[in-house]
């Protein structure tokens, strides 16, 4: 009687490592830009906002708010002023906050600390100018006569205010060219009727002396 073999299980398979996706580099993250040193404009408008806000939390005194709260003013007057206090600071705290933030989008420490630059360069210049002088004829402008900065503000306006009265003027005398024609047509006219009645009254003498003549006759 055969005898039946029994096949031997397969041996598995080694099992395949997974790959592994390659990381990615990691990007470095931008560089916070440094902090911008206030000058003298820039510090003077903190100090201006701080002052402002000093002023405006000193409107609400402790003793005014505790007089909100007759009950508890009495009870635990001390607690009541340590709230006040909270709230106090976390108001100032908020609002330096908030000014913190307007003044960075609007970037005004920035275009304060311009205006410095350009002020001083100004004044550079300016200096330069009263040394080794400025403009033409080697003085600065803020050096010149009244009458000179005068004439130089007052030239272009005088100098077109000029040219339209000359216009006038030359329309005037076409004008008056015009109307002297015509009248000197109504003079020569009203001389020739008068040289004709004058006629008339020659002739009308005559008939009369000759009527006078016949008469007599």
């Amino acid at each position: 009687m055969p005898t039946a073999t029994t096949a031997s299980d397969p041996s598995p398979s080694p099992s395949l490592p997974a790959s592994t996706q390659p990381s990615e580099p990691s990007q470095p993250s931008p560089e916070a830009p440094p902090p911008i040193t206030p000058g003298p404009r820039a510090r003077a408008l903190l100090t201006l906002h701080e002052a402002a806000l000093t002023s405006t939390l000193s409107a609400l005194p402790a003793s005014t708010f505790l007089a909100c709260f007759p009950l508890l003013s009495t009870l635990a007057p001390d607690a009541l002023r340590a709230v006040h206090a909270q709230m106090v600071e976390r108001l100032r705290e908020a609002a330096r906050a908030d000014f913190g933030v307007i003044l960075e989008e609007r970037g005004v420490l920035g275009r304060l600390n311009e205006l410095e630059v350009l002020i001083g360069e100004a004044r550079g210049r300016r200096e330069s100018g009263e040394v080794g002088g400025g403009g033409e004829g080697g003085v600065a402008p803020h050096l010149l006569p009244p009458s000179a900065l005068l004439a130089a503000h007052l030239g272009p306006s005088l100098a077109a205010a000029q040219g339209r009265l000359n216009a006038k003027e030359q329309t005037l005398e076409s004008v008056n060219a015009e109307l002297y024609e015509v009248v000197k047509g109504q003079w020569d006219e009203i001389e020739g009727l008068v040289a004709g009645v004058e006629g008339v009254l020659k002739d009308l003498e005559g008939a009369g002396a000759e009527m006078s003549g016949v008469e007599r006759g």
